[in-house]
């Protein structure tokens, strides 16, 4: 719509610019995700299953596992520990 604005007062054969520059932002994005798609590492199972690289795909998993300790370990282990506490199935009130 605000392309369609910018070239409201134009000639009718500047009509042609309005979805050439629409189509041209909608490719931005699956651009972008096509070249991060590309830059991402293959999963372990890949490397393991696929590329027949035992090794690499050990490495890679315990390198993710590290990161995902890291990054969320803490959550997990409060998250874990709340439901733990307020886990009713346990008390000797519901046996």
């Amino acid at each position: 719509m605000v392309v369609s604005a910018a070239f409201l007062d134009s000639d009718t054969s500047n009509a042609d610019f309005v979805w050439r520059i629409v189509l041209m932002f909608g490719a931005v994005p699956a651009t972008l995700t096509y070249y991060w798609r590309m830059k991402m590492p293959e999963t372990a199972r890949y490397t393991a299953l696929v590329a027949k690289d035992a090794k690499k795909a050990a490495s890679d998993m315990s390198a993710f596992s590290a990161e995902f300790v890291r990054r969320h370990g803490i959550h997990l282990l409060g998250t874990s520990v709340c439901w733990l506490a307020l886990d009713d199935s346990t008390s000797p009130s519901t046996r």
